[in-house]
């Protein structure tokens, strides 16, 4: 449950000018875009992207947001340090066990499915990618990435 009130706090940090949140504000959004003859649409769906985040850079990523200007403190009259929130996410995320047939194999990387905390690192780790493609000038003129959820 702690896992829960974790992602609730730092929802807000997977969220960027490219996000939406169902084909509704998609279509919306296409609609209302100029689109020329020639123009292509291109639709990208990432693969199992939960359970192939890589853990340890999202962590990395979500904390740097989270203590930039103290923004989670702040926000949620907390005293934590940033360390405070990478091990927590760590311990939420990292070696946890989950069954299948019968057996308990550890989770390697990404984040196992049903874990709260797993729409979030992937929704973070997809904005880390859109705000690098934006920086290099590399972003389409017209670009939506739809949130991921539970």
């Amino acid at each position: 449950m702690e896992e829960k009130r974790l992602e609730e706090k730092l929802q807000t940090l997977s969220y960027n000018q490219y996000t939406i949140t169902d084909t509704f504000e998609f279509t919306d959004k296409v609609c209302k875009s100029q689109i020329n003859n020639g123009d292509v649409l291109v639709l990208y769906d990432v693969y199992s992207l939960l359970t192939n985040v890589s853990l340890d850079e999202t962590i990395q990523i979500l904390a740097n947001k989270a203590f930039t200007y103290n923004w989670l403190n702040e926000t949620h009259q907390l005293n934590l340090r940033r360390m405070d929130l990478v091990n927590l996410l760590k311990a939420s995320t990292k070696d946890q066990l989950f069954q299948f047939s019968g057996q308990l194999p550890e989770q390697v990387d990404g984040v196992a499915m049903g874990s709260p905390l797993g729409p979030l690192l992937a929704n973070v780790f997809m904005r880390s990618i859109e705000e690098t493609l934006e920086r290099e000038g590399k972003m389409p003129s017209l670009y939506k990435d739809m949130l991921m959820t539970h």
